[in-house]
């Protein structure tokens, strides 16, 4: 079984044509925003989330200090 390496077009006209494909179909256009918002909101969904596990974490901490320090205060 072989393996066939897809290279880049060549020329510089080869690059061209696909760019005018590209551009002249909208749908891509629209594809690769749409791509780019869905991406940035899962950025800001996981960016939350991270936030509000942090303070969670901060919480649990501030918590077992108080109960360490009642404990010690207690003996």
């Amino acid at each position: 079984m072989s393996t066939t390496l897809l290279s880049p077009p060549s020329s510089s006209a080869s690059r061209d044509s696909i760019n005018a494909t590209f551009s002249k179909d909208g749908r891509i256009q629209k594809l690769m925003k749409s791509y780019q918002a869905e991406q940035q909101l899962k950025y800001l969904y996981l960016e939350a989330e991270i936030d509000f596990l942090f303070q969670q974490l901060e919480s649990i901490q501030q918590q077992r200090q108080e109960t360490t320090a009642s404990k010690a205060v207690s003996n």
